[in-house]
């Protein structure tokens, strides 16, 4: 691991240093569906007259999250199915709501399944890659699908996307076929730009695609040298994380019918050229049937990361939810994992869809919450199962607000209103958008950290596969962050953290995706907290490594400025100059 130091930049925003409530600590959770004080009236009712392929218009339905407009409040894509025009609803910062989809020029009705927000050329606004089959009044094809590149406030403060999918690259799926299910981003090959993952519900062979970002606005399949043949999959949600430590991030897969997928990330070889290795069996994903939403986290605090997948309940067949919880990895670098789903009272959510996790009750641990439902099944409740902290859960919704029985398909997660709760939407199919607020009452702290990595060269955008231990008393919990891809679908990327009872934290390592640590120590609970970082020789901070960072090197070697301590020994020498050289030479290596 390198220990070399990241020049880091910190600061409260203007909605943080929210007070803890007085109230004793709530032994539950309580929400609100607030659709109509959020100002959410759309609803899904996807095409059922030949838009989609494959019966898609039955499995479709996910909703994104992403600060679009940059200016610290959480907005929502919503497809609507090729029936209405897309939403795009922008957060007024005032508990509502409005959709600017029209103005920002997503409006379209196409038939779409999933979508996913990352921020592919580092411009600091989010953009968003729609999975879709086409426009609504014609036939479905191939290549219908779209990337909206976010172009940013023009001269009047005005937003708009643009869709350069074609001219990128990825508004295929499959060459012929029309395929296309879930997609995220993520640093495959830790350049510091965002790649994408498409997936596919589908009979054909390489059905996964992974296209790479040349840093142009441009990427390149690399599926067929990368993978191996994943076979006729239906894959519904990818997950692009780091679970063995290597800061490569691994693929995982979840696989309607069969089995689901574990990818170990080989990284390049000698000539560069990135490969994957699956490893499902040998890693223990043996025990899942149906997989459909996905969420990974370290669900009993031992550093690892555990992997949560929503499956079709049944007693007959022994199907249901996985809960594989993480026991180590061996020798070769592959996680070994372990199904509890049962013991840990998780397994059944009827014919589950969505799931995210995230710290509901501020804790210190990650809750799971998972919506459900099929025509032709049994409905449940929307399951909000509350953690113990040893990845032993209770479903809290029937205190909670949480009884209705709908037939959910994509969920995220949010803080909509910036309290320091999270709260979640529903994507339903056939039915109207359901939005429930955090109304828990308790005295737990809260943390948000906003990681800001986009002017580092050799980072990926929003902080994507940072490493975070945070220290507070004796809780000790860890947290790596990625695409945080649910069902068809996105929650916020951001990191929330819950302490307890406790009002500060002592201290928080940052283990960056290009292997450097930095340390925050004493710091306050209930804030967003902005986490800026730099290049080490990026001294004028400007995201660039170029002359004038060696001039500006100078200034402060010559003026023994504790700013030219590289080595980080409390002296100004030559070594110094040795490591700031060394720094600029080796860049991202």
């Amino acid at each position: 691991m390198k220990t070399r130091p990241t020049r880091l930049f910190v600061r409260a925003l203007g909605v943080a240093l929210l007070p803890a409530l007085s109230a004793a600590h709530a032994q539950s959770v309580v929400f609100t569906e607030a659709n109509e004080e959020a100002n959410i009236s759309t609803g899904y009712y996807p095409d059922m007259n030949g838009g989609y392929v494959n019966r898609n218009e039955l499995t479709s339905g996910g909703v994104s999250v992403g600060d679009f407009n940059a200016d610290g409040w959480m907005d929502m894509y919503l497809p609507r199915g090729g029936t209405g025009p897309d939403q795009l609803l922008i957060n007024q910062g005032d508990g509502t709501f409005v959709d600017e989809a029209e103005q920002w020029g997503v409006d379209a009705w196409i038939f779409g399944m999933g979508s996913c927000v990352g921020d592919i050329n580092k411009d600091g606004y989010q953009d968003l890659y729609v999975v879709s089959y086409g426009e609504a009044g014609g036939e479905p094809y191939a290549g219908a699908c779209r990337l909206y590149l976010n172009m940013g406030p023009d001269s009047e403060g005005k937003f708009r996307f643009e869709n350069i999918a074609p001219q990128a690259g990825v508004n295929y799926v499959l060459p012929i076929f029309i395929e296309g299910t879930g997609a995220t981003f993520g640093d495959v090959d830790l350049d510091g730009n965002l790649d994408l993952v498409v997936t596919c519900w589908s009979l054909q062979n390489y059905g996964t695609r992974i296209y790479i970002n040349q840093g142009d606005n441009t990427f390149v399949d690399i599926s067929y040298d990368a993978i191996p043949d994943t076979g006729m999959m239906r894959c519904f949600t990818p997950k692009l994380i780091d679970l063995n430590g290597d800061l490569y991030p691994e693929l995982l897969l979840t696989n309607d019918f069969h089995e689901s997928r574990l990818y170990i990330n080989n990284g390049p070889d000698e000539k560069g050229d990135l490969s994957f290795r699956e490893v499902t069996d040998a890693a223990g994903i043996t025990t899942d049937c149906n997989g459909m939403g996905a969420t990974v986290a370290d669900f009993n605090g031992d550093g690892l990361l555990d992997w949560y997948m929503t499956n079709i309940y049944t007693t007959t067949a022994e199907c249901g939810n996985t809960l594989f919880m993480n026991t180590g990895i061996d020798e070769t670098g592959m996680p070994v994992f372990e199904d509890r789903a049962q013991s840990a009272g998780v397994r059944d959510s009827g014919w589950g869809w969505g799931t995210t996790s995230g710290d509901f009750d501020n804790d210190g641990d990650y809750d799971l919450a998972m919506t459900n439902g099929y025509s032709q099944w049994p409905l449940v409740p929307t399951r909000m199962f509350l953690n113990d902290g040893n990845a032993n859960f209770t479903d809290a919704a029937p205190t909670a607000g949480l009884t209705q029985l709908i037939k959910g398909h994509g969920m995220a997660h949010l803080d909509y209103d910036n309290d320091g709760d999270l709260d979640f939407v529903i994507a339903e199919a056939t039915g109207p958008t359901r939005f429930f607020r955090n109304d828990t009452v308790n005295s737990n702290h809260w943390l948000r950290l906003n990681l800001i990595t986009r002017h580092h060269p050799c980072l990926a955008p929003m902080g994507l596969g940072t490493r975070v231990t945070a220290y507070a008393g004796d809780s000790v919990q860890t947290q790596t962050l990625a695409s945080p891809t649910t069902y068809l679908g996105q929650s916020e990327t951001i990191m929330h953290l819950g302490f307890g009872d406790h009002a500060i934290v002592d201290r928080i390592d940052f283990e960056w995706a290009d292997g450097r640590v930095t340390t925050l120590t004493d710091v306050a609970t209930n804030q967003i907290l902005d986490v800026e970082v730099f290049h080490p020789a990026d001294l004028l901070r400007d995201g660039t490594l170029d002359i004038f960072d060696v001039f500006t090197m100078l200034e402060l070697y010559n003026a023994q400025d504790p700013g030219a301590d590289f080595t980080g020994d409390g002296s100004v020498d030559i070594d110094d100059i040795t490591r700031f050289v060394s720094e600029m030479a080796a860049r991202c290596d």
